[in-house]
Parts: C-alpha cells; structure tokens; sequence
C-alpha cells in the first residue's frame, strides 16, 4: 500500500478518473481522522470537488501496487501544467 499526499490540484476531474480507473481501492484519508474508499463513492466524490484543500492536503491510500503507476503518471501531467 502506497500513501500519497497532494498539496495542490489542478483538476479535481482529472484526478477523479484517475481514481475510477484504479484496480484497487482508493481510500481518502478524512478530516476526522476516518478513512473512505472514494472510488465508486460518488457521493464522497462530489463533496471534494466542493471542498478546498485544507492545510494538510488531500491523503489517498492505494491498496494495489498495480496503481502506483497511474497516479505517478498523473502527477506528472499535473506537475507540466
């Protein structure tokens, strides 16, 4: 399992087909200290997209090792943006 933390995003869209594209699960780390699958909670996906980044970022946790790879190809793209 791989933690990322995301200080800044460009495009809460793009990330967000990112994150339906993704083998395993997805999981947000919450404000709360709770923890979400956000793929497939569309719900949970629109409240993020309403939501501002807070100081501390937004932390995902990806349960397949098969995802890294999409994730890093995306904060790529993002980082040339």
């Amino acid at each position: 399992m791989i933690t990322i933390t995301l200080w800044m995003i460009h495009d809460m869209m793009k990330l967000l087909d990112v994150v339906e594209e993704c083998t395993g699960k997805v999981i947000l780390h919450l404000p709360n200290g709770t923890e979400r699958n956000l793929k497939g909670n569309f719900v949970l996906q629109q409240a993020l997209l309403m939501t501002p980044l807070g100081k501390k970022g937004l932390t995902l946790k990806l349960t397949s090792s098969k995802d890294e790879w999409r994730f890093a190809q995306y904060m790529k793209k993002m980082a040339l943006y």
